[in-house]
């Protein structure tokens, strides 16, 4: 596991997290995704943050699908320019080894953040931190599209919670500046 993601994890470090989000990229665990990304950096982004030569995705030659490999393993996605269905199909494939989650703090905008972890680090993560993790870190499956679909409301409470705090309006003081 990234160095790191557990300790911010325990000390409920927001903006930690956040920069791990948006910062430099130097959390090998993360990877995001921009709503105009092509469906196969999607796929080249996830394989370098998890240092994995064997996951790759290619275009058909008519440019109706994506088929995503890892390990030998393969899987289509139709053209539908919809990033959330890459990721989704990349979860699936990369399961039960590893496991993508969607980062809470990337909610609203138009890049949005995963973390991928293996399996065992995701429980070692839940066992140690686990309102920590279910406020910062949603499981996929039963989610609307990221990009186009998924409101505050569809978020499970904690996550919610998180977002208020995160978002809370800054004190406005009675002197104009």
């Amino acid at each position: 596991m990234a160095k790191g993601i557990k300790e911010l994890l325990i000390d409920h470090d927001n903006p930690g997290v956040y920069q791990l989000c948006y910062g430099d990229h130097d959390c090998p665990n993360i990877f995001s995704v921009d709503w105009r990304a092509d469906e196969t950096e999607v796929v080249d982004d996830c394989a370098t943050c998890l240092g994995l030569d064997s996951l790759s995705a290619e275009w058909s030659e008519d440019g109706e699908s994506v088929t995503v490999s890892y390990n030998g393993t393969k899987t289509e996605v139709p053209n539908t320019d919809n990033r959330y269905a890459i990721v989704i199909a990349l979860n699936q494939l990369l399961q039960p080894e590893y496991e993508i989650r969607y980062m809470v703090v990337s909610h609203g905008t138009d890049t949005a953040c995963f973390a991928v972890l293996t399996a065992s680090d995701w429980n070692d993560l839940d066992a140690q931190a686990e309102e920590a993790v279910k406020e910062n870190f949603i499981q996929l499956e039963g989610l609307p599209n990221i990009f186009t679909e998924l409101i505050d409301r569809d978020l499970p409470l904690e996550a919610r919670e998180l977002l208020k705090r995160i978002n809370k309006p800054k004190k406005k003081w009675w002197w104009p500046f």
